[in-house]
């Protein structure tokens, strides 16, 4: 009975093993993927960073296979990963997917990542090389974080030397932080730049007086020349009314053309018409043009914009109508000379008449 027993326990503790024997391959070969269709592609890197065989290989996170053999090729010096692939991920892999090394967390194991190819690209074939990017190497960036702190430090050993010698009052900078002479040269000179600045202050303020003036002397250089214009009109009318009663025989005719000195005073008050008609034309002339440069000259403006002494279209707007009567008034002038040079002309015909009338 006991042998029987002994029988039974032995046959159930078989079959328990069997049957544990069983799921664990079950379990390895759905792990690697003995029991799925697959294919194969490799990689080449020249470090894989601690990389094993059996290292998972993922797509956009999923687990699309496994790192089937780790060797260095001698043919390039580089290191080659042969990959096993499940086909259900053939359709996502492309000509231009690419492969690197990446790692789970700071201290977590390393594994391979695929990418996405495009969807205008070829599909990848069995045994295919896949593109790859060399992975992140964390000794790297210690390598340059060591360079970084070196030249800190060399830095810092640097602006130390520099400070001692300013403070030791070497170099231009050292001499002109500790020498006194020098600072009170620069302190004079700062006093001089702020009485400088003063006087221009100063002198900025007289502007707007200036400026009154050159408005006022605007309108009575205009109410002068309107005076010299009608003054000039007086003389045209007196020259013209003597001749037409020369012309007509009126008055004291006899006197008229026996006395020479008539004429001459005649000749002389003509004379004296068109220098003073000329000399206004001039005037006009020239106060014009002082006025177009008044209103363009970017100085004044400028000023009388800032501080609003002048509206800038009322400015230009009376500056523009001084200007057009000004050049009204010396068109006006210009006529007046040349009538009067054509009465001094006429006078001195008549002048040329005297003696034969004499005779």
């Amino acid at each position: 009975m006991s042998k029987r027993g002994s029988l039974v326990r032995i046959g159930i503790f078989v079959l328990l093993g069997g049957a544990a024997l069983i799921v664990g391959v079950f379990l390895v070969g759905k792990e690697e993927g003995l029991f799925r269709q697959s294919f194969r592609a490799s990689a080449y890197f020249n470090t894989i960073e601690g990389l094993r065989t059996g290292a998972s290989v993922r797509m956009a996170g999923v687990d699309i296979g496994i790192v089937d053999r780790i060797a260095i090729s001698p043919a390039n010096n580089k290191v080659r990963i042969d990959l096993k692939l499940r086909t259900t991920a053939r359709n996502f892999l492309k000509k231009d997917s690419y492969a690197t090394i990446e790692q789970e967390g700071l201290v977590g194991s390393k594994y391979v990542s695929l990418s996405v190819g495009g969807a205008s690209s070829e599909d990848i074939a069995d045994g295919d090389i896949l593109l790859s990017k060399e992975p992140f190497r964390l000794s790297a960036i210690l390598e340059d974080t060591q360079g970084m702190i070196a030249n800190t430090r060399k830095a810092t050993e640097e602006v130390a030397k520099f400070l001692a010698a300013v403070n030791a009052g070497k170099g231009t900078l050292g001499k002109l932080i500790t020498d006194e002479e020098a600072y009170q040269a620069m302190k004079r000179a700062t006093a001089q730049a702020d009485s400088s600045l003063r006087k221009t202050a100063e002198e900025f303020a007289n502007i707007p007086k200036f400026i009154s003036g050159v408005s006022e002397n605007l309108y009575g250089v205009t109410k002068t020349i309107d005076k010299v214009v009608l003054d000039v009109d007086s003389t045209i009318v007196n020259a013209r009314d003597i001749l037409a009663k020369i012309n007509q025989g009126k008055g004291t005719l006899g006197g008229l053309i026996s006395e020479r000195r008539i004429y001459d005073s005649l000749l002389v008050i003509v004379q004296e018409g068109i220098a003073m008609a000329e000399e206004a034309h001039d005037g006009a002339s020239r106060f014009n043009e002082n006025m177009e440069a008044l209103r363009h000259n970017w100085f004044f403006k400028g000023y009388f914009e800032d501080r609003g002494y002048w509206d800038k279209e009322e400015y230009e707007k009376t500056l523009d109508a001084k200007i057009t009567e000004l050049r009204q008034l010396e068109e006006r002038l210009s006529r007046q000379a040349e009538d009067l040079k054509t009465r001094e002309e006429q006078l001195r015909k008549r002048e040329s008449e005297l003696p034969k009338k004499e005779q």
